[in-house]
């Protein structure tokens, strides 16, 4: 499924979310911002260094990161 919101393309697919070169991922996560041990075997450990030097985010809110070594641009970790 692929719908254009305003000027943005959002398109909805069925695969491993973590093999696709898409420009943000959003990762859901506790309030210490803990990444997922697949999610960090692939972006290295500079994303857990990243959530680590925010340190919390409040439930209901989100915070962006770099994507380590990932083809993603950015994570949004989503609490």
């Amino acid at each position: 499924m692929k719908a254009k919101v305003n000027k943005v393309t959002i398109q909805i697919a069925q695969d491993d979310i973590l093999a696709q070169t898409v420009a943000g991922l959003v990762n859901p996560t506790d309030p210490n911002l803990f990444v997922n041990p697949a999610l960090s075997a692939l972006a290295g450990s500079s994303l857990q260094q990243a959530c680590n030097a925010i340190g919390w985010c409040e439930v209901g809110s989100a915070v962006i990161t770099d994507a380590g070594d990932m083809k993603v641009e950015k994570i949004i970790h989503a609490v």
